[in-house]
């Protein structure tokens, strides 16, 4: 029944969004009427902008349903994917749980991402102009930073991984020399930090290529993550019998003191917190769709789909591994490069590189890129080679060999705390557009060079009160240990839903009806 009501859900929600923004034709009479691209607003018309932030012009966006199927396919079919599944499973679910939470977790995430990438492909316009609407010019520099730290905490996610599996691999083949490695860091000896250490050059190395020429060398690893991918779940298919799935899986399902119910939600919201971001700055991506329609169209089955079954393969992976190596896998080799420590060294070799490779990829193009390109934006002077370097720094500092050696820290802890702060973000944004500014945006306004300040505090004061209302929670249960019994922790395990709704009502509350213009400082003189 459960499922029956949230497929009809899905279905009322996809109708609800398509009659929102209307008519495919109706969107040409819209465009030509309050946007005009190529009139009003011409490339690098601020200064202040640059042409990355400049509105795709209407000939330039081309993006049909099977291009952005086509994209989260690139996305989600690769390792990372499946270490998310295998995460969930290590922290204490079971395999059940770990479905209701990936299917609950992308279908409440499915409504916000639809709309809030309307405006992006009504209007051609990137996250961070976006954001000046809502925030004001000054204003929106704390959402950009919040996406940064977001980007370097993914990053730093990343290094913990690749540096993890160099050093699996060194461990098949010199197993004498892991063994006599000194240890030189909490939870890390000298071998594992050559490892993280030459990984983290290798990202070195490409800030120094260049924003441009590395995404030129890093499309065609696309293929490669994905052909990895499916080689691997093939592998698992042909180990275990899927008839022994559940037990073997069973087996691998980390200590937990809560209820399955209490997990599943926790789960439910580490899948939230995980998409989060991209749901935020999904204009970015939005805003070279042909039309609304189109970009709704490649939304509504690629995404919930690929991003349910991915996970669930990395359970089958998981499990296979437990299947293959009974003795030598447990709920602590969730991040799977245990398997490049034990497969046959020709194949481990394979394995590992197409794994680092995969890894490095996700990272540069995805979470450094955006990090470094945020805080280009917000101090100009950086650049992006600075900027890069600068994300890598603080990736570092956040010890990740430390932060993410458990499968709870990186579900409970950093997926479930991301949600705290983009939640916030998403619920203004989407109160902005659709309630007070209702649907329209005078984009012009958004890039005349005049427009140098203003910070729309009504805004800012909602994304605080949602993120505000979970923190307490947050400090609870990571620093003292502290469990369901406490209601600030039951708020904090609904992070990303909760501050998403309470932003939305606050933001809804002290906006309507004093709302002037699309202007940073019409806004913030309301």
């Amino acid at each position: 029944k459960a499922t029956v009501s949230v497929l009809n859900w899905w279905r009322r929600m996809a109708a609800a969004t398509t009659e929102a923004i209307g008519d495919e034709e109706d969107r040409t009479d819209r465009t030509e009427k309050s946007l005009l691209v190529d009139d009003a607003v011409s490339p690098g018309s601020s200064v202040f902008d640059h042409d990355a932030l400049d509105p795709v012009p209407l000939r330039q966006r081309t993006w049909t349903a099977w291009t952005y199927t086509a994209m989260w396919l690139g996305i989600t079919v690769q390792p990372s994917s499946f270490v998310f599944g295998a995460a969930l499973l290590a922290s204490g679910l079971d395999v059940g749980g770990c479905a209701l939470a990936l299917t609950f977790g992308n279908l409440l995430l499915l409504g916000p991402l639809c709309l809030n990438g309307v405006p992006g492909a009504k209007y051609g316009i990137p996250y961070p102009i976006a954001l000046r609407a809502v925030f004001g010019r000054s204003g929106a520099v704390i959402p950009v930073l919040v996406r940064a730290l977001v980007g370097i905490g993914w990053a730093a996610f990343n290094l913990y991984l690749g540096g993890d599996a160099l050093y699996k691999f060194i461990a098949n083949v010199a197993p004498e020399a892991c063994a006599s490695a000194p240890t030189v860091l909490p939870y890390l000896n000298a071998l594992q930090l050559g490892c993280y250490l030459a990984f983290l050059a290798a990202h070195v190395a490409a800030a120094v290529i260049g924003q441009r020429r590395l995404k030129a060398h890093l499309a065609s690893a696309a293929v490669v993550q994905t052909l990895g991918a499916v080689a691997l779940a093939a592998w698992a298919f042909a180990t275990t019998p899927m008839r022994d799935v559940l037990e073997t899986a069973s087996a691998l399902e980390g200590n937990a003191t809560t209820t399955k119910a209490q997990r599943t939600l926790a789960g439910m919201t580490a899948t939230c917190g995980g998409w989060s971001t991209l749901v935020l700055n999904i204009a970015d991506l939005s805003r070279f769709a042909q039309s609304e329609r189109e970009f709704l169209r490649g939304q509504l089955v690629a995404f919930p789909l690929l991003n349910i079954t991915m996970p669930l393969l990395g359970i089958l992976v998981f499990a296979a591994a437990k299947h293959a190596y009974p003795d030598a896998i447990t709920a602590s080799d969730w991040t799977l490069t245990a398997l490049f420590r034990l497969w046959p060294w020709p194949a481990a070799l394979v394995g590992t590189a197409v794994y680092v490779l995969s890894i490095f990829t996700t990272n540069c193009t995805a979470n450094l890129l955006s990090a470094a390109n945020d805080i280009g934006s917000v101090v100009p002077r950086c650049g992006f080679r600075r900027g890069f370097v600068t994300a890598l720094l603080v990736a570092t500092c956040i010890c990740p060999w430390e932060t993410f050696r458990s499968a709870n820290g990186f579900v409970n802890v950093f997926l479930v705390g991301i949600g705290m702060f983009t939640g916030g973000i998403l619920g203004a944004m989407l109160s902005h557009y659709y309630v007070t500014a209702k649907g329209t945006f005078d984009v012009p306004l958004l890039y005349a060079p005049s427009q140098t300040g203003g910070v729309v505090w009504a805004a800012l004061l909602a994304v605080f009160s949602g993120t505000v209302l979970t923190l307490p929670g947050y400090v609870l249960a990571t620093f003292y240990g502290v469990g369901w019994e406490s209601v600030w922790v039951v708020l904090y395990t609904l992070s990303w839903p909760l501050s998403t709704v309470v932003a939305f009502g606050l933001h809804a509350l002290s906006t309507t009806g004093r709302y002037h213009a699309q202007t940073p400082a019409g806004d913030a003189a309301a």
